[in-house]
């Protein structure tokens, strides 16, 4: 088979000019010869032991390895010259040319190769180059591409992925920042919103608004979801006024705000204290033929209990269950909380009457019963207990760890130990955490 190919490839260097364009490098004529004999062989699948059985493999060095990674004549087997490449770097070191990665990524990018693309920038980022070096030598591809290939800009949205991946925010930002100043290639609003999540995640608010203005600069055209993370980036910083700003302008663009926008604005207005424009807020959204949902609900029970306002928000909780938006743990525990503050027992052992479809609110008595463990009233707590019981429902570890938690607390060991009978009469093991 080896002698088929070597004629073959005689045949192919007598007929083919070889791209001197792609070489950096004037090469000598045998290595001429021999880049185009590794160029046939990655024709084939088993090129490994081709390149073996002609012993071509001490002959590598890393002009030749080069030379055969810019051959036009391997545009149908990228993946395979990605592997040749992987192969052969670690005989002939050249695994810290980032000019080769770079185009080897890119010229994966430009056949959609995108998986294999990945892999080799994420080989680039390990080798520690600056962002502006990595982001000017995939650049510097464009001149290596000629007319008959097109260089894909997916490229630099790939590459600010890998950088947030590991962490790397403000590389991933800088691939923005170098982009930005030629604005015929900007990362899509794709990688541009990933990057704006997990700026927020770590509440590096500089950096955030630093890569918003660059996407203004570059003529970005926001979504919603642009605007709606300005809006939180603004709230999470105090900034209610730039958060008011950012949701008109939103609505000035005809981009209509979602339920996360008017959630974070909510939150954002209550913190700072402005609890009637965060209510108005709210029925603004019925206008709009909007039906506030439970986390905005959530959010103005919330703010309501903290400002004292607790009548207000009993008929918010009324209207919420009006609306068919059955309240949560968190809506019943924000009300307790309230009612407990002021020492209204009486008023917080009322929520246990709130029922569902099949009559008490296991959900409601629960967060009752904890609320009034925690506060020492066991008789209220045992009285709770006993008409759970009587409405059919048997107390379960849970119960059972509340109440023996607070006998505990109270040093009434004696009780704590028949209620520890009962559990185990009742086949409820106790878990080790659980008592304590």
């Amino acid at each position: 088979m080896w002698r088929i190919l070597q004629r073959r490839i005689t045949r192919c260097i007598e007929q083919t000019t070889f791209h001197r364009h792609y070489c950096k490098i004037p090469l000598p004529q045998n290595n001429l010869i021999l880049v185009q004999e590794i160029t046939e062989i990655l024709k084939y699948k088993k090129w490994k032991k081709l390149i073996k059985s002609a012993n071509l493999r001490k002959k590598l060095n890393p002009d030749v390895v080069r030379s055969v990674l810019y051959q036009d004549q391997l545009g149908n087997h990228l993946e395979r010259l990605l592997s040749f490449f992987q192969w052969s770097k670690h005989k002939v070191g050249i695994q810290s040319d980032l000019n080769i990665h770079s185009f080897l990524a890119a010229r994966l990018c430009s056949n959609r190769l995108y998986a294999p693309a990945n892999s080799v920038l994420q080989h680039v980022i390990r080798l520690r180059f600056p962002p502006s070096d990595v982001v000017k030598s995939i650049d510097n591809c464009h001149k290596e591409f000629d007319e008959s290939k097109e260089f894909d800009p997916v490229i630099f949205g790939l590459l600010m992925d890998k950088y947030r991946e590991k962490g790397y925010l403000f590389e991933a930002a800088s691939v923005l920042f170098f982009r930005n100043k030629d604005l015929d290639c900007v990362p899509s609003l794709l990688y541009c919103h990933r990057l704006l999540t997990d700026l927020l995640k770590a509440s590096d608010f500089r950096l955030f608004w630093q890569v918003c203005d660059a996407m203004r600069e570059a003529n970005v055209t926001f979504t919603a979801f642009t605007y709606t993370s300005m809006v939180d980036a603004h709230c999470r910083e105090g900034n209610v006024s730039g958060a008011k700003k950012v949701f008109a302008e939103m609505e000035e663009n005809g981009l209509r705000p979602n339920m996360f926008t008017y959630n974070f604005l909510m939150k954002g207005l209550l913190r700072a204290g402005y609890v009637d424009e965060a209510i108005e807020l709210k029925k603004s959204m019925f206008a709009k033929s909007l039906v506030p949902n439970l986390y905005i609900y959530t959010t103005i029970i919330n703010g309501l209990c903290a400002a004292n306002r607790f009548g207000e928000a009993i008929m918010v909780l009324a209207e919420m269950t009006e609306m068919g938006v059955k309240p949560d743990t968190v809506v019943y525990e924000a009300l307790l909380d309230c009612y407990l503050k002021h020492d209204d027992v009486d008023e917080a052992f009322k929520m246990k009457d709130i029922k569902d479809a099949k009559g008490i609110d296991l959900v409601v008595c629960s967060t009752v019963l904890r609320g009034l463990c925690k506060c020492g009233k066991i008789e209220k707590a045992y009285e709770l207990v006993d008409e759970m019981t009587r409405e059919g429902n048997e107390p379960d570890l849970t119960t059972y760890t509340l109440l023996i938690k607070v006998h505990c607390q109270g040093d009434n060991v004696a009780t704590a130990l028949k209620r520890l009978e009962e559990m185990k009469k009742k086949n409820l093991a106790p878990l080790s955490q659980s008592i304590v």
